[in-house]
């Protein structure tokens, strides 16, 4: 995932649960906002946006939030219908 990453201006991926329930995230294969942010930051991403979320937080997003930026601090958490616009860049 590392490489397919590398310098993404958006980086779209699955960040189901808080740090604090890292265990339950992997037996359900699922990734902590944790993980995917040090992802984003290794890989060099411009832009993080976490999806697939835990219906667990749906009142509550902050802990994926908090937990991510922690690591990347241009985090955001994706809602249904939610559209970003990705800039061009000339190679």
């Amino acid at each position: 995932m590392l490489e397919a990453s590398r310098d993404a201006d958006l980086l779209i991926h699955d960040g189901s649960f808080a740090d604090e329930m890292a265990d339950w995230a992997e037996e359900s294969m699922h990734s902590t906002a944790g993980e995917v942010a040090a992802l984003a930051k290794e890989a060099g991403v411009s832009k993080l946006a976490l999806t697939h979320v835990s219906s667990r937080y749906t009142d509550d997003v902050e802990p994926i939030l908090k937990d991510s930026k922690k690591i990347f601090e241009n985090v955001i958490v994706a809602e249904d219908l939610m559209e970003l616009e990705v800039p061009y860049r000339p190679d």
